[in-house]
């Protein structure tokens, strides 16, 4: 097993654009705060504490189509393995997928 951390978003991209460069697929999980990961607009606006409020809330009273696209089953269609964090929101946006709970 390899595990890799790093510090900046910066240094993880470049370690997952050179492993896509190389035939070697490693399963891959990458870490990150709500704050780097939440897409919901007005709950991203904030953070800290009052992010994590304003996501439970949403959750919650289901006001985050993305923690309900999340529910529904709709994590299975987005494969974040070998992504850095900016792809991961990407994918998870467009399909309606909550990325931090992903």
């Amino acid at each position: 097993r390899i595990w890799y951390s790093s510090r900046t978003h910066s240094q993880l991209k470049q370690v997952v654009q050179e492993l896509k460069k190389t035939s070697y697929r490693p399963w891959s999980v990458v870490l990150g705060s709500r704050e780097h990961f939440c897409v919901h607009t007005s709950v991203s606006r904030h953070s800290g504490a009052r992010q994590n409020a304003m996501c439970r809330r949403a959750r919650d009273e289901n006001r985050c189509p993305f923690y309900t696209g999340l529910r529904k089953g709709g994590g299975n269609r987005v494969n974040t393995s070998l992504m850095d964090i900016e792809e991961i929101v990407t994918a998870c946006k467009d399909q309606m997928i909550c990325p931090f709970y992903k």
